[in-house]
């Protein structure tokens, strides 16, 4: 896995390499991208991070640098073909169906023995329920969860966060509930 910077504003190499300097940026940056900008409908000051796919990961119209330095960090840490891979204690793969009504299933897999705990928060970072909180063996695991608060009350129709956590990590996604 490799992480690149391209300068699509075509500044000068001093430029670059001052903005190398001050970020503290290890990763090549290349120079004079100018026809990456069309396709990624980049045009003016933008950062952005672009994943090992082509997906856009992070876009910004200024240089937010935690923000970017987190999205280069999250793009190279769940690369299946990474050694770093290995080291993270879970792999969070998704829910299923997405939306749903009235259950979901949240699939993970555990690449090490770990207490992990699984919580439900609506898009206020509010917490809904508690699913998991236990030391789980290594392997592939899946959670259902009905859409019903920690006191067995039904949710309304909504977005509502999943976050599988470790003592080492964390991961969150998006799911929609329909009802």
């Amino acid at each position: 896995m490799q992480a690149i910077g391209i300068d699509v504003w075509n500044g000068s190499t001093a430029q670059v390499q001052s903005f190398k300097n001050d970020t503290g940026i290890k990763y090549p940056l290349l120079m004079n991208g100018s026809n990456l900008q069309s396709p990624y409908g980049v045009y003016n000051d933008y950062s952005m991070v672009i994943d090992q796919d082509g997906i856009v990961q992070y876009k910004g119209a200024d240089v937010a640098l935690n923000d970017i330095r987190s999205a280069i960090d999250q793009s190279l840490a769940t690369s299946l073909d990474s050694d770093e891979t290995k080291k993270l204690s879970f792999e969070l793969h998704g829910n299923y169906p997405n939306p749903f009504n009235p259950q979901t299933q949240i699939s993970f897999t555990v690449n090490r023995k770990s207490r992990i705990q699984l919580q439900i928060f609506d898009v206020q970072g509010r917490f809904i329920r508690n699913l998991l909180n236990q030391q789980m063996p290594v392997g592939q695991h899946s959670i259902k969860w009905d859409g019903r608060t920690q006191q067995g009350n039904l949710l309304p129709s909504g977005f509502y966060i999943y976050r599988l956590k470790s003592a080492m990590q964390n991961q969150s996604k998006r799911m929609l509930l329909i009802r």
